[in-house]
């Protein structure tokens, strides 16, 4: 039971960073959106880009934690 606890903690503690991640992406955007005076396109898009696919890594390693601590 402890060894389950102890990996099913670590995948909540991936996902909260991988869903961080997706938080400040739409709080990129929203401040791209409303300063649409940025001459620093290419680099949020490139920023954006990197933290969804690190985002979706995660989210990836995250499952197959979940799914290793599955009982069935």
């Amino acid at each position: 039971m402890i060894v389950a606890l102890k990996y099913i903690v670590f995948h909540g503690l991936i996902e909260l960073y991988a869903f961080y991640l997706g938080l400040s992406i739409v709080i990129t955007l929203f401040k791209y959106v409303i300063n649409r005076k940025s001459s620093k396109s290419t680099k949020i898009v490139r920023s954006i880009v990197m933290k969804f696919c690190i985002g979706i890594v995660l989210l990836g390693f995250a499952a197959f934690i979940e799914y290793l601590t599955n009982p069935a």
